[in-house]
């Protein structure tokens, strides 16, 4: 490993720890069913509804926690970019080096003249064969399925809404699966034990779901017994796309940056 690299690395071993830290707590916190589902029979409209129990909501301290770990990761980018320029030109000036990251290209025909400058600002000192990488991973240069984020693009957005507002987390659905499990339901006709729950945050009470039925006896049993299996993750208010799980962040985020890393690393500081 390159003494170049050092603050990357440690930057880098910092938010692990972070991530590490929060994956636990949400484990922990999921574990002890703090959210559960449960379902009744609405006899009028011969229906079986899934509603939401909300029994304990995440620590607002995860907000900081998250906010620690992206300030890490984008930090890990800016000094590699550091290092970059320090490579060529020890003695050079960095007070304005950082790891652009732009959603479309800076030097579009049709780009804000804030946007070539901020590029231009950001890797002076570096080579071309050096902003050529930089240009590579770019999220303009990365498109995506649509309904998908660049992962990058949602690091940007995380640590500048880190910076003025809080990171607030909240339980959410991602637009999983709903799954009855039938104990006792006499004298119905379930039509399908499977559907959709819509993407957004949790709410006490809530209906997410309803399931139609049909009686197949004159007077069915309306002492119905009935499980919700629910998919339930712990999401931000703001700051990444609806639905997004903080667990999905922290590993795609850390493992982007990682691999960003270890490939320049391998091109300019080996």
């Amino acid at each position: 490993m390159s003494g170049d690299l050092d603050a990357v690395r440690l930057k880098l071993r910092r938010a692990q720890e972070h991530a590490d830290t929060l994956h636990s707590a949400i484990d922990a916190f999921l574990w002890r069913d703090a959210y559960d589902a449960t379902v009744e029979l609405d006899a009028q409209t011969n229906e079986l509804l899934v509603s939401m129990i909300v029994r304990e909501r995440p620590p607002p301290e995860w907000g900081p926690l998250l906010g620690d770990f992206v300030h890490n990761l984008r930090s890990a980018l800016d000094h590699l970019a550091i290092a970059l320029v320090l490579s060529n030109k020890p003695t050079a000036k960095i007070n304005q080096t950082a790891f652009p990251m732009f959603a479309k290209d800076p030097l579009r025909s049709n780009a804000p003249a804030s946007d070539k400058a901020a590029w231009k600002k950001r890797i002076s000192g570096m080579t071309a064969q050096q902003v050529a990488a930089i240009n590579a991973v770019q999220p303009f240069n990365n498109p995506l399925q649509a309904g998908r984020t660049d992962t990058l693009t949602v690091l940007n957005s995380l640590s500048n809404t880190d910076k003025h507002k809080r990171l607030i987390p909240i339980g959410g659905f991602a637009g999983e699966t709903v799954t009855l499990i039938p104990r006792k339901l006499d004298g119905w006709q379930l039509h399908a034990t499977t559907g959709t729950v819509p993407v957004g945050p949790i709410q006490h009470g809530a209906v997410i779901a309803r399931f139609p039925l049909t009686p197949i006896e004159t007077n069915p049993d309306v002492d119905v017994k009935v499980v919700a299996q629910v998919g339930i993750g712990i999401t931000l208010d703001e700051g990444v796309p609806p639905g997004t799980a903080i667990d999905q962040v922290l590993r795609a985020s850390y493992t982007r940056v990682l691999d960003i890393v270890n490939d320049f690393e391998a091109k300019f500081f080996a």
